[in-house]
């Protein structure tokens, strides 16, 4: 929850006149139907990608690589800046 909450945040901050309560009813509490935004988002790249039949969008967490035992959140795993297996 603190998560989306940190989310709206960011996003009124780039939209005028926006509302952090209003935005976080919107996104978290009203019905809304997800497919269609993901729908108009594919065809958005799609077609700013060229829209080939060899055109893809990768999308890769930006990972930051910890080290030591009292660190947050350190554990083995894939890291895509780093392109291994790190902590």
């Amino acid at each position: 929850m603190q998560a989306i909450k940190k989310n709206i945040e960011r996003m009124i901050e780039v939209i005028s006149d926006a509302n952090c309560q209003s935005a976080h009813n919107v996104v978290s509490e009203l019905p809304w139907e997800h497919d269609p935004v993901t729908a108009q988002v594919a065809n958005d790249y799609n077609r700013l990608l060229g829209g080939g039949l060899d055109t893809a969008l990768i999308i890769d967490e930006s990972g930051l690589s910890k080290k030591g035992k009292e660190s947050v959140g350190v554990a083995r795993q894939r890291c895509g800046r780093l392109g291994k297996v790190d902590n």
